[in-house]
């Protein structure tokens, strides 16, 4: 498999991200709305950063959270796409998080978020069908879904 994911690599450029599944006190879960189609919150890390503070960060900056804990690493999920003419291969570290504060949000409206909004697990399948296939592998991961 190392050897597989080295030669894969080699034709790509990796970036490596990171992001959460947060649940606040009610028990509800943090979906993001970017480019029209339901997410996570998630971004690129910088510099030597470790994935959990990436994901923190991320979240904090996309949702203007603050007081997240993070807990168990749930899986990690690879993708790709087209930057100007560079194949990229995006590695993201997905966590579960939980807000201790204030769960109020407010979207990163910069970064094409026009929602960030807490959905309650029985809503969690309509909001689903209009989402990527590797975010429901997070919620599967989680026993969600």
């Amino acid at each position: 498999m190392v050897a597989m994911m080295k030669t894969l690599s080699s034709h790509f450029v990796r970036i490596m991200a990171a992001g959460g599944l947060v649940k606040n006190k009610k028990g509800e879960f943090l979906l993001i709305k970017r480019n029209g189609i339901w997410d996570l919150p998630k971004g690129k890390g910088e510099g030597n950063e470790e994935p959990e503070a990436t994901a923190i960060r991320e979240v904090e900056e996309e949702c203007g959270l603050s007081r997240l804990s993070i807990g168990k690493h749930l899986l990690n999920t690879y993708h790709t796409y087209w930057l100007g003419e560079q194949r990229v291969l995006k590695q993201v570290f997905w966590y579960y998080m939980d807000v201790k504060g204030d769960a109020k949000t407010t979207p990163q409206l910069d970064e094409g978020i026009t929602d960030a909004i807490w959905v309650n697990s029985d809503d969690l399948p309509g909001v689903l069908a209009n989402t990527y296939e590797s975010i429901k592998e997070v919620f599967r991961a989680a026993g969600l879904v």
